[in-house]
């Protein structure tokens, strides 16, 4: 029951719960996925991203931060790479104007980085994990202020996949495809 009291939670945040035929373990996690996943893939196409002055603006606020003596220069030198190559470059190259799913991929792949870096054993990559993260959040307002109209929706299930990271890292934590515990969840 608290498997699924979970996934319900998550799933609410998009108007959607688990069916009674459905699991606990990784076939429940697997249902939210594909749910989640579902939404993005209507919802993404639809949209599209464009390189703002507030964006450009947050970008800039990243790298002064990270530049502020707070990550050594090859950490910075990185964030630096990550954002021309992963960000600009990809802008530039579509005219200013990302699809969806391509601001989807960008927000992933630092998203994902992101994660990896702030469970580094290195202080220094920890730090540019955070900057990292910031960044990510800045594309996430970019993509809401380019379609105002489908904002709302995104939030909903940028907030649902929030939390289905953590019921996915609870369900890893379980061996073989036994239902995770409470302890497991915090």
């Amino acid at each position: 029951g608290f498997n699924n009291a979970v996934a319900n939670r998550v799933l609410a945040k998009v108007g959607q719960r688990v069916p009674a035929n459905i699991d606990p373990g990784h076939d429940l996690t697997d249902y939210v996925a594909t749910t989640l996943g579902d939404r993005y893939d209507a919802l993404l196409p639809r949209m599209q991203g464009n390189l703002d002055g507030k964006f450009l603006n947050d970008v800039d606020a990243v790298k002064n931060a990270a530049r502020g003596g707070t990550i050594p220069d090859e950490q910075f030198n990185r964030l630096n790479d990550l954002i021309k190559t992963q960000i600009l470059d990809k802008a530039y190259q579509a005219g200013g104007t990302l699809d969806g799913p391509t601001v989807k991929g960008i927000q992933e792949q630092l998203g994902d980085l992101s994660t990896g870096l702030r469970s580094d054993p290195s202080f220094d990559n920890r730090t540019l994990g955070k900057y990292v993260g910031q960044l990510r959040d800045a594309v996430n307002g970019m993509l809401e202020r380019s379609n105002p109209q489908l904002a709302p929706e995104l939030r909903k299930t940028n907030a649902a996949y929030a939390d289905y990271v953590k019921l996915r890292t609870a369900q890893k934590a379980v061996t073989g495809d036994n239902a995770f515990t409470p302890k497991q969840y915090q």
